[in-house]
């Protein structure tokens, strides 16, 4: 296999296998449980690997870390359809990685899969929770399940974390009333939620026209950065299986991921959503741009 996806096995029960000390560790989770549009994100980790497997054969731009030595995990099987495994598998290697010293970045499947990833994190309150997306993801449950790529941030909620969403440009008015407030108004560009725990909401017009300086206010020092690729444009990135139309461009997203990372510690990231069924190779590039983007930060992770 090559060097740009070793892969670590899953250990038998009481095995504890031990992980290579590297910076940066990705955890694949192929989940798909809830497509609610257009089905296929189970296959994203495997069109993000292939991506990051060629960049590491080439020589990347500056500001984008080379990926040929990170560590590979396959969480689980594409077959797990059940929340409570893929949860389970998925925080088992983020808190391997994590006690290893080296930033965890979990690449999906659906956007469920940040639930996994934030349940190795044992202190919620101290770690907020920044995302990138199209949708608000606050329903309470949808389909019939609490589960649901639909209701993310709303368990990041209940774990208690911080939350800051950037880039909303899709919601629904029970899920903004039932977290900002009844009659909340998001035509202002930004929501605020005094909590417990406290949250912000920056629309795509208001970060176009008044930027992340009020939205920033608050936010602690360590951040998790979930990335659902939908926030950008369809134009740049149509390989998801909910696009939104007037999301961000790729430098956008980036200028953002700096304003937000700087003077703060990157704890861990995830980038999900992406459906190669609908992809012509674009947005499976950027997926992998991003991933190695973010592994710059990992020298900030704590030890």
């Amino acid at each position: 296999m090559a060097r740009a996806r070793e892969k670590i096995e899953s250990p038998a029960p009481g095995a504890g296998a031990r992980l290579p000390p590297r910076a940066c560790g990705i955890v694949a989770s192929p989940y798909e449980a809830t497509a609610s549009f257009v089905a296929g994100c189970a296959f994203g980790p495997e069109a993000i690997a292939a991506e990051l497997e060629a960049a590491a054969r080439t020589a990347l731009r500056p500001g984008f870390a080379q990926v040929d030595g990170w560590t590979w995990v396959e969480a689980h099987h594409r077959s797990v359809v059940v929340p409570d495994v893929m949860r389970r598998d998925v925080g088992k290697w983020t808190r391997e990685l994590l006690g290893a010293g080296r930033l965890p970045i979990l690449v999906g499947g659906e956007h469920t899969v940040t639930a996994g990833a934030l349940a190795a994190f044992d202190d919620a309150s101290s770690l907020t929770v920044v995302q990138f997306d199209a949708h608000a993801d606050l329903r309470q449950a949808y389909e019939g399940t609490p589960w649901n790529h639909a209701c993310a941030m709303r368990r990041a909620l209940d774990r208690g974390h911080p939350l800051l969403q950037v880039g909303i440009r899709s919601a629904v008015r029970e899920e903004i009333d039932e977290v900002y407030g009844r009659g909340a108004d998001g035509s202002r560009g930004l929501l605020v939620r005094r909590g417990p725990p406290p949250a912000r909401l920056l629309t795509r017009s208001g970060l176009r026209e008044g930027g992340l300086d009020d939205a920033l206010r608050g936010v602690g020092e360590r951040i998790y950065v979930t990335i659902d690729l939908d926030v950008l444009d369809p134009g740049c990135a149509p390989g998801v299986g909910t696009p939104e139309p007037d999301g961000l461009s790729f430098w956008e997203l980036l200028d953002a991921l700096e304003r937000v990372l700087a003077g703060r510690t990157l704890a861990g990231a995830d980038v999900v959503e992406l459906c190669p069924a609908r992809d012509d190779g674009r947005t499976a590039r950027l997926a992998a741009r991003l991933a190695a983007w973010l592994g710059t930060a990992a020298s900030a992770v704590e030890r």
